[in-house]
């Protein structure tokens, strides 16, 4: 490459260096100034507290991203009516299953079955959580609920800004790489350029899953099937109280085993009859072996008898 190439070439990276420069300097005072100081932005690091966010925004900052995660724990007496009409309102709400199981409901000896229970992943979109919820809550005896959000605006927005600057760079590399004529500022520009193309994918992934978190919220579900609801007091029982479910689960427990009991033997009767039948067998075969026996001593003693 002679004198005058090589100049030029500095003089052009020097310059474009500048100007990546000033396009850094520029993203960041938008992002930071314009979103997170004027708009408000408050930093929540995923505290478990409802911030009354639709889509992820919050009243304060309309750009703000809001990622909320519930958990809900119910009971139903009627499992399959209930998930059937879950299946319905999660598609009225637009919204769709991630994962789901169902467990137990097998046989345990007699006519009843053990419970059911099932697990839940659902994405629901972040506008029509809330009504999600309160329709859940109408369709399940809730036992346990708790929900986290996490504010990942700072995230979010520092992410752009990296981006641009690294789209920026990348249209300097590129620039660059059509000026360059030795073999090795070719190599060493593709590879600059091949290292800023992974890194802006690598953002662009990270931000569509935060996008992906915010626009639909996660409801982490267990529905179990039960005989009766679980009471949740506040208050403790009274002694009464106390009494009273005590008698009553006792009760049921000693009416179940007497049922299960009755189902054993009606099911164990044919094995318990070829028992009585063989022990039948052997007490007669016994008696009669004793009473020949017994008829045998009684002769031998008349013989002797007669000897003397």
């Amino acid at each position: 490459m002679s004198m005058k190439n090589s100049m030029r070439f500095l003089v052009i990276f020097i310059s474009l260096c500048a100007l990546i420069l000033l396009s850094a300097c520029s993203a960041s005072s938008e992002v930071y100034d314009g979103t997170a100081k004027d708009e408000g932005y408050v930093e929540n690091n995923g505290a478990d507290t409802n911030l009354g966010t639709e889509s992820g925004i919050t009243d304060h900052n309309p750009n703000g991203k809001i990622i909320r995660n519930v958990v809900l724990r119910g009971e139903t007496k009627d499992f399959d009516t209930a998930l059937e009409t879950l299946k319905n309102k999660i598609a009225e709400n637009g919204g769709y299953v991630e994962n789901s199981s169902v467990t137990g409901g097998e046989s345990i000896g007699s006519n009843r079955k053990s419970s059911r229970n099932a697990v839940y992943t659902i994405r629901i979109p972040a506008e029509k959580l809330d009504d999600f919820l309160e329709k859940t809550e109408d369709m399940l005896n809730i036992i346990s609920s708790s929900e986290t959000t996490t504010d990942v605006t700072l995230e979010y927005y520092d992410i752009e800004a990296r981006m641009k600057t690294l789209e920026s760079k990348k249209a300097a590399l590129e620039k660059m790489l059509e000026q360059a004529t030795t073999l090795d500022d070719i190599r060493t520009l593709q590879d600059d350029l091949y290292e800023v193309i992974g890194e802006i994918e690598a953002y662009r992934s990270r931000l569509n899953v935060i996008d992906s978190k915010v626009s639909y919220s996660t409801v982490d579900l267990t529905i179990t099937e039960v005989i009766e609801y679980t009471e949740i007091k506040v208050e403790e029982p009274t002694f009464g109280e106390r009494i009273s479910t005590t008698f009553i689960k006792t009760w049921r427990g000693f009416w179940e085993f007497c049922q299960d009991l009755a189902v054993f033997f009606v099911g164990a009767m044919p094995v318990l009859l070829v028992f009585a039948l063989i022990g039948v067998g052997v007490f007669l075969i016994v008696h009669l072996v004793k009473r020949r026996n017994r008829k045998r001593l009684e002769r031998w003693k008349a013989q002797q008898n007669d000897k003397k």
